[in-house]
């Protein structure tokens, strides 16, 4: 036999789009390689070569043998015409997976260790038959046997296979995973087990005897023994760290929703919503409030939303409006609440009201964090609703109070106080002018 200029050692490896300490674990299993780029498969002469591992689209000669991460588009080539295609659509919502009976342990448990935990997002990704038929995966081109599918069988994440058409030999075996694994030198090496069967002159027998525990030694039996012992306690800690943060997740879920219909409606809503949102923030605080355009009779003149009170300051009563808007605050609702609302309760309770304030949810598209100050360039605005004994309050401010409340009941009365003397504008913070309240009764 001639010697072979340039010959390299087999298995002759392709490696395209893995990162480099991934390339690192590889490098071991395989007997030769070159790195190309995406679309380098052109840049090389693919006959030269046994294996190609990638995480990009395939169409590479139909000899080689295959271990594609989740690439896009899986073909054969053979010469200049494509004998087999498959391609990865991102549309499966089943929420439960299936490894099939006929995969062994092994298999199974590499799966669940390093492959489903990076396909737990839906819709997942999954294998069919050229986009032109919507059929699943089926063994026209590509013989395959599904390592991981929907809980119904029928479409298919994970397959290992082999390219072939009815009228020309057999190609290379495929192994496609729907995505990179969180480990792929396990996976190659199994693949190298398989592609060794069909073109055993193209994988050597490796070195992975050396961890088979029929040839080891008692004290690497041992520690062999202690490494899949870790590794089996390492997948029941996680399972229960995944069943954790499931519990977890579904009471982060109950509460936002709680949220949403209860003190985060001081952010979200307008009208009546937002206006009993109020309501119910104030007298968590400990006022009490009489919603106004609930008492009114129907066609009766409607003034202040709200008229608050303080069980704890007999006499002291406030008209407040209510006002959730989509664009910023309005200083007219301001000469509006300063007018005819406060006439009216002059005419019927022979004294001017302690105090009005301005309660706004404004910028409601914004989020929270980002909304400015309300009025905060109305300087004239802000002086009118001081000269009344009252304030602007944003709405954000007031479920900032309202939360205070709740954490802390003792801080009801420094509140309340905190909000009557404000003047201009309260930003639901307890003032340093109340800080003397200490011996306040709830």
């Amino acid at each position: 036999m001639g010697i072979i200029h340039g010959a390299e050692a087999r298995p002759r490896a392709i490696f395209q789009g893995l990162d480099p300490q991934v390339i690192e674990e590889l490098i071991p299993l395989v007997g030769s390689y070159v790195e190309v780029t995406a679309g380098g498969q052109t840049e090389i002469d693919q006959r030269e070569y046994d294996l190609f591992v990638t995480t990009q689209d395939v169409q590479c000669s139909r000899h080689l043998h295959v271990l594609a991460l989740g690439s896009d588009l899986l073909s054969g080539l053979h010469g200049n015409a494509i004998t087999s295609v498959v391609l990865r659509h991102t549309d499966v919502t089943a929420a439960q997976l299936n490894v099939p009976d006929e995969v062994s342990q092994a298999i199974r448990d590499l799966i669940i260790r390093t492959l489903v935990p990076v396909v737990e997002e839906r819709p997942r990704p999954r294998w069919k038959w050229d986009t032109r038929r919507l059929s699943p995966l089926r063994e026209g081109d590509v013989a395959y046997t599904p390592l991981l599918t929907s809980h119904a069988h029928d479409e298919v994440l994970a397959f290992v296979g082999r390219f072939k058409r009815n009228d020309q030999p057999e190609g290379g075996m495929v192994l496609a995973l729907p995505a990179i694994p969180t480990e792929v030198a396990p996976w190659l090496r199994w693949f190298l087990d398989i592609a060794r069967k069909v073109t055993p002159e193209a994988f050597p027998v490796h070195a992975d005897w050396q961890e088979d525990p029929r040839w080891g030694p008692p004290g690497l039996q041992d520690v062999l023994a202690e490494r899949s012992a870790l590794q089996a306690e390492r997948l029941r800690l996680l399972a229960e760290l995944d069943q954790r943060a499931e519990a977890l997740d579904a009471k982060v879920a109950d509460e936002m929703a709680a949220a949403e219909t209860g003190i985060w409606r001081l952010l979200t809503k307008q009208h009546e919503e937002f206006e009993d949102a109020v309501g119910d923030a104030l007298e968590e605080l400990g006022f009490a409030v009489e919603r106004r355009n609930a008492v009114i009779p129907d066609g009766q003149p409607k003034y202040e939303d709200l008229r608050i009170s303080d069980p704890s300051e007999p006499g002291w009563v406030a008209l407040a409006e209510c006002k959730g808007l989509t664009k910023g605050a309005k200083a007219g609702a301001v000469r509006q609440l300063s007018t005819r609302p406060v006439h009216a309760f002059v005419l019927e309770q022979k004294r001017a009201p302690d105090a009005l304030y301005y309660i706004v949810n404004h910028t409601i598209s914004t989020p929270p964090p980002d909304r400015p100050e309300p009025l905060d360039a109305d300087a004239p605005t802000i002086s009118l609703l001081a000269e009344q004994g009252g304030a602007v309050i944003d709405s954000r401010a007031l479920l900032q109070a309202q939360i205070t409340a709740l954490l802390d009941p003792q801080a009801k009365p420094k509140l309340r106080a905190a909000m009557r003397e404000s003047r201009g504008r309260w930003d639901g913070t307890i003032d340093a002018t109340t800080v003397g309240l200490d011996d306040e009764a709830e």
